[in-house]
């Protein structure tokens, strides 16, 4: 509910931002992490709550979306009519992509969904990859001095991500 003081304090959206992209960051690397080093297994606690951490991730994102909005007096609606915002050489366009990927994730975070799209529920919300890297992009277009802050994480993300697929593990579990 916290979320709902953007309606109140508007220029809070940064701060949304900031958590909501470090949540994503935590989430996004906690299954590569688990799969390369399944001796650490207290991360199996964390990944039973992936899901319910994506869906605040997303709750603080959506915040700061909205915030974004109200303090510059823009409908989130111009989006639709208004070119401008689809300029991928800013940072807009790559944080209304996330947005709009954030859609059938969060739709579909559930066992409902789980059981009516079977296999194909994977497929869904590996939508959080691109999700992902729109956010990433959003972030350095936005904030390109403290650039490395955002590629760092994504980049760890990208060596784990591509070690859990190729099955290495790096420290087996006893």
């Amino acid at each position: 509910l916290g979320v709902f003081a953007v309606f109140f304090y508007p220029h809070l959206h940064k701060l949304f931002a900031e958590r909501g992209w470090q949540l994503l960051i935590l989430v996004m690397l906690i299954r590569p992490i688990s799969q390369v080093f399944p001796r650490f297994t207290w991360l199996r606690y964390v990944m039973m709550l992936r899901k319910e951490l994506g869906i605040i991730a997303w709750a603080l994102l959506l915040a700061h979306g909205l915030g974004f909005f109200l303090q510059m007096g823009i409908s989130p609606f111009a989006i639709f009519t208004d070119a401008s915002y689809w300029n991928f050489k800013e940072m807009m366009a790559w944080g209304i992509i996330g947005a709009i990927v954030c859609i059938p994730l969060v739709a579909t975070s559930n066992l409902f969904s789980m059981k009516i799209f079977g296999g194909t529920w994977k497929w869904i919300q590996r939508l959080s990859y691109v999700l992902f890297i729109s956010g990433g992009i959003h972030v350095i277009l936005l904030k390109p001095r403290d650039m490395i802050e955002t590629i760092v994480p994504m980049l760890i993300w990208i060596v784990l991500w591509i070690l859990a697929q190729s099955k290495v593990v790096i420290w087996k579990a006893k």
